[in-house]
């Protein structure tokens, strides 16, 4: 799916701007794990772009060189800068955003490829893409996939080298189009591409989606299983295993996947792993800042932490609010307010204390409180 500047608007917004990739390369700070150099699938050795910092510990990685990363870019070697969402504030809040309104996490690379220079070959992704054109052109080829919904382990780079060549040989006429600055594309996973910049250094960022597959609830389900049924951890004679056999594990697995609780703790485990590598938005680490009222008491305003995952758990009549860093036990009668405060718009103290005729205003103080202190809820400035 293409769509123009043009048709997106004026006031359509950017995850990075060209200018922010270019203070990131120029401020020094960038290690070479963060940025890879590459043409045409050739990838430089990090010590041709990087600089050892004096005091480092062996073996850490050094710093980026901007001199260096320079010269590559002149010789025709693309940047990969990765998981930018980590130290860009736009882009980190763009990928929470994005990833809350998908339902699948986000991370986000940014690529810049100098003049007629290409950083990888023809291949297909297993996660889901949006590509955001952020300055010059680029020249996007695409075929079907030779892989529906692939997973990580049927990767493009996983296939031999014969049969690489073989569905290239094969591939028909291309889908072409050319990005321009402020163009987006999305590709599904699976479908095969190649992009070349055109007449000037093209700069494009992509936020790319892992989907979570029913494999991976399966594999978690089971792992969380394992851990208490001892059926489960039973070796399985493999040599004289006959089709009976396999038809009564399975219809034996089957009975045993079909339980609420292990399923509700493979769930909550699996958002966290989803979530690794989108991080929510960092709280305040100066101290005398976060703190600071707006407002008069009362009218401060509060909102959920942005990008936060979090699950709810019964606990009797009260309730339990775990994030992958805390539990929180809160009483029951605190309901209405607390869907109110997960609700995720905007709120005071005042507002949850009308969520119902019953509820005190110091209860609503002691909820507001102990969601602040363990990073659940921010201040609005």
């Amino acid at each position: 799916m293409h769509t123009t500047a043009e048709e997106l608007g004026q006031h359509a917004e950017v995850p990075m701007t060209a200018q922010e990739v270019e203070e990131a390369l120029a401020s020094s700070g960038l290690r070479t794990r963060s940025l890879r150099v590459v043409r045409n699938d050739a990838y430089l050795p990090e010590e041709n772009y990087g600089r050892p910092a004096p005091g480092d510990t062996p073996g850490s990685p050094p710093y980026v060189d901007p001199d260096k990363v320079r010269q590559a870019v002149r010789g025709g070697y693309s940047l990969i800068l990765r998981s930018v969402h980590r130290y860009s504030p736009r882009a980190g809040s763009f990928a929470r955003r994005l990833a809350g309104r998908l339902g699948h996490p986000v991370t986000m690379n940014v690529f810049v490829t100098p003049p007629d220079s290409q950083a990888v070959n023809t291949h297909f992704d297993y996660d889901d893409v949006f590509i955001f054109q952020m300055s010059g052109e680029k020249l996007w080829k695409i075929w079907d996939p030779p892989i529906l919904s692939p997973l990580p382990s049927q990767a493009w780079t996983k296939f031999q080298d014969q049969q690489r060549t073989e569905i290239l040989e094969s591939l028909g006429a291309p889908y072409e189009l050319t990005l321009h600055k402020g163009d987006v594309l999305y590709i599904p996973r699976g479908f095969l591409h190649g992009a070349e910049a055109v007449d000037h250094t093209s700069v494009h960022l992509t936020a790319a989606m892992a989907p979570i597959t029913r494999i991976d609830v399966l594999r978690q389900l089971l792992d969380v299983m394992a851990a208490e049924d001892e059926w489960l951890r039973e070796a399985v004679p493999v040599a004289g295993l006959t089709g009976s056999d396999a038809r009564e594990i399975f219809a034996e697995l089957a009975r045993r996947t079909s339980f609420d609780a292990p399923a509700a703790e493979a769930r909550w485990k699996l958002r966290q792993l989803a979530w690794a590598d989108l991080p929510p938005r960092p709280l305040t680490v100066l101290p005398g800042d976060e703190h600071v009222p707006t407002a008069r008491p009362g009218e401060v305003r509060y909102r959920l932490r942005e990008g936060l995952i979090f699950d709810l758990l019964p606990q009797g009549n009260d309730v339990c609010l775990r994030t992958p860093e805390t539990e929180i036990g809160i009483p029951g009668g605190f309901a209405p307010m607390l869907d109110r405060v997960l609700g995720g718009a905007d709120f005071t103290t005042a507002g949850l204390v009308a969520t119902g005729s019953e509820t005190k205003t110091e209860d609503a103080e002691a909820l507001v409180q102990a969601l602040e202190e363990c990073g659940v809820l921010v201040t609005v400035r």
